[in-house]
C-alpha cells in the first residue's frame, strides 16, 4: 500500500482527470476522538495530492467564510497551480442568495486558482443573474430539492471519480442527506468512488450498505430524529442502485485498500490511497 501519494504520482499523472469532492460535517467526530482539524487536514492532503499531479477538483457547496470552499481556496493559494484547477459549483438556490458584490468578491479571491460555475434549477450551467433583493430570496422546499439534486447530478456527470468524507444526517436540505445522494448518483452513473469512512457520518452509513464488512468496526447510526426517515430512504435507494451496478467499486484499489480507506482517519493515508487509485485509473 502507498505511504505517500506524491512519491507515486508524477506531476502530470492526473492530467485531464477531474475529481469531485463530497464533504460535510460529521457528528461522529467526538465519538471517534477526532476534531474538525483532523477532517480539514485530510481534505487539504487530498487537494494537494490531486493538484500536484495535475488534476482538477470539483466541489459543490457555498461561499461562506467558514466553509470548506474557503479552506480549499487557501490550500490552492499555498500549493496550487494557476490554471483554475478548482471548480466551485453553486446550486441555483445558493447563488441566488448572493449579491453581485459578494460574487465579485469571491471571484477575485479565487483569482487564477479557480472559477465559479453557476447552475440553474436543473443543474445546467448558466450565467449569474442576481435577485433584486437577495436577502429576501426564500426558495420553497421543492425548489431546494430540485436545485440540489440538479447540482449533484451535474457534479457526477462532469467528474471522473469522487472522494467522500463525513456527511450530515440531520439539518440537511434535499430529499436525502447530500453525501448519500451524491454517492447514490455516482453509483447509478457507474463512476468510481473513494469512500473515506474514518470520520464516520453518512459516508460510513453508505459503506455499511455498499461494503458492509468495511463498516463493521463502527456501530451503525440509529436515531429517531426528524430526518431519520430521509436517511433511511436514501440508504434504501442506495442499496437498490448497488444491485444494478458495481462499477462504482472499480476505483483502482484492491479490496484490502478499500477496507483501509473505509476505516482510516490519517490524512496522509487517505490521500495516498486516493492518489494511488486515481493514478491507476488515469493510465
Amino acid at each position: 500500500m502507498p505511504n505517500d501519494a506524491n512519491e507515486f504520482l508524477p506531476s502530470d499523472a492526473l492530467n485531464g482527470l477531474s475529481l469531485g469532492i463530497s464533504v460535510s460535517d460529521s457528528a461522529d467526530l467526538p465519538q471517534l476522538g477526532l476534531f474538525e482539524d483532523h477532517f480539514r487536514l485530510a481534505l487539504g492532503e487530498i487537494a494537494r495530492t490531486i493538484l500536484f499531479a495535475g488534476g482538477q477538483l470539483y466541489y459543490g457547496g457555498h461561499l461562506r467564510d467558514d466553509g470548506y470552499t474557503q479552506f480549499i481556496v487557501d490550500e490552492l493559494q499555498r500549493y496550487g497551480n494557476r490554471n483554475s484547477p478548482f471548480k466551485v459549483c453553486l446550486a441555483y438556490t445558493e447563488h441566488q442568495r448572493l449579491s453581485a458584490e459578494e460574487i465579485s468578491k469571491q471571484e477575485e479571491h479565487l483569482g487564477l486558482f479557480g472559477e465559479i460555475i453557476f447552475l440553474d434549477e436543473d443543474g445546467v450551467p448558466t450565467d449569474y443573474s442576481p435577485q433584486e433583493d437577495p436577502l429576501s430570496f426564500a426558495p420553497s422546499c421543492e425548489l431546494l430539492e430540485r436545485s440540489l439534486s440538479g447540482l449533484r447530478n451535474f457534479l457526477v456527470r462532469t467528474t471522473d471519480a469522487r472522494v467522500v468524507l463525513g456527511g450530515k444526517r440531520t439539518g440537511f436540505f434535499g430529499r436525502y442527506p447530500g453525501i448519500i445522494e451524491e454517492i447514490l448518483v455516482s453509483v447509478d452513473a457507474g463512476k468510481p468512488l473513494y469512500l473515506a469512512g474514518g470520520f464516520g457520518g453518512a459516508t460510513l452509513d453508505a459503506i455499511s450498505i455498499l461494503a458492509p464488512d468495511n463498516a463493521a468496526w463502527f456501530r451503525r447510526y440509529e436515531t429517531e430524529q426528524d430526518d431519520y426517515q430521509k436517511v433511511l430512504a436514501g440508504l434504501d435507494a442506495l442499496q437498490e442502485a448497488a444491485t444494478r451496478s458495481q462499477d462504482w467499486s472499480k476505483n483502482g484499489l484492491s479490496a484490502e485498500e478499500n477496507a483501509i480507506l473505509a476505516a482510516t482517519y490519517r490524512p496522509s493515508e487517505i490521500s495516498a490511497l486516493v492518489g494511488h487509485g486515481l493514478g491507476k485509473l488515469n493510465k
